[in-house]
């Protein structure tokens, strides 16, 4: 955690910021000459600088040394920080140098650290025995054209999935899909620091506040709220489930989730993001090890309604062996509703 900075401590506290970035800059510089100069191996060596999450958030009691140390910075362009699964929190630093690459190349798509094994993998000559949730980046690799036929955001290739604090995402294409725990009051619980339960709160008071379409400045009706919260929500299995459906590519801030009308390409959107994570999570849930924060944010939607349970009833009705969960196939069937 951070701590308050004390009295005249801001020279301070900055010069050890600027003094960490010159290190890590000096240690690097070691290293490539090292691999360049001394040892020969700089064209034979896949180079990769990266982190483990975005910037930290501001303390809620003043100015920080943690604070200051990221320089008061978000992620470019995105919401959220290092304790929620906004973009500003999954968006990380990531350079590499390789003798495909050309120097100075960027890409905008999503990438992950999940693709480093299969990439590693593949340059190396090694297959890969298990499944992985990542794949080979040719990108990375050769830059060029690949890179800049991207687009902004978007993951092409197995979805992302993640989970903090009673929130599930998924991530495909140019679409990321918020789905959040069932609780006993139906919506999720606001309150607190929890910045990713904020963000439902947050998208249901900008809808209902939006004028009436046809007369500025006055706020939605009452019914017209209702109708509103309802384009926000899905119902399946007898349970209802409260979503947010971002396109990324246009609204890489998350701040203005898509409505998920009856019959709409953002709702059909929505319901093929949550049939690849009710596999995966499935598929994960008791893999777990017992008595870990992970096992118990996964066991935490064991209330939401499974595609792949009701698929696995319909097949054993038919008299017919059910299949396990195979996440990047799994989608609902025409027994599947969601009102």
């Amino acid at each position: 955690g951070g701590h308050p900075i004390r009295e005249g401590g801001l020279e301070q506290a900055l010069a050890e910021y600027l003094a960490t970035v010159w290190v890590v800059d000096f240690q690097i510089g070691n290293l490539l000459s090292v691999l360049d100069d001394e040892l020969g191996l700089g064209a034979q060596t896949f180079v990769v600088v990266s982190a483990d999450h975005g910037p930290e958030r501001p303390w809620p009691f003043g100015v920080t040394d943690a604070e200051l140390n990221n320089m008061g910075l978000a992620a470019a362009g995105a919401s959220g920080d290092k304790h929620t699964i906004l973009e500003g929190g999954l968006l990380v630093p990531f350079l590499l140098r390789w003798r495909g690459a050309p120097a100075g190349a960027s890409a905008a798509c999503a990438t992950s650290h999940l693709d480093l094994l299969p990439t590693i993998a593949e340059l190396a000559g090694v297959g890969v025995s298990s499944p992985t949730d990542g794949r080979p980046q040719r990108l990375w690799l050769d830059g060029g054209a690949a890179a800049a036929s991207c687009t902004a955001r978007s993951r092409e290739g197995p979805p992302l999935v993640h989970h903090s604090k009673g929130n599930l995402v998924v991530h495909a294409a140019a679409y990321k899909l918020w789905v959040y725990a069932p609780s006993r009051k139906g919506l999720p619980t606001s309150g607190g620091e929890n910045a990713d339960t904020a963000l439902w709160h947050e998208a249901i008071a900008a809808a209902t506040a939006s004028p009436v379409a046809g007369r500025p400045g006055r706020a939605a009706s009452r019914s017209k709220s209702r109708r509103l919260k309802q384009r926000l929500t899905v119902t399946h299995g007898g349970v209802q489930m409260h979503w947010l459906l971002f396109n990324l590519s246009a609204d890489a801030a998350e701040t203005a989730p898509l409505l998920l009308s009856s019959g709409s390409e953002a709702r059909r959107e929505a319901v093929r993001l949550y049939a690849h994570l009710d596999a995966w999570l499935r598929e994960n849930i008791e893999l777990q090890p017992e008595k870990t924060t992970r096992a118990r944010e996964l066991k935490s939607f064991r209330g939401l309604p499974s595609l792949v349970e009701a698929a696995g009833k319909k097949a054993r009705a038919r008299g017919t062996q059910a299949r396990g969960p195979r996440p990047v196939r799994a989608g609902p069937g025409p027994h599947l509703s969601f009102a």
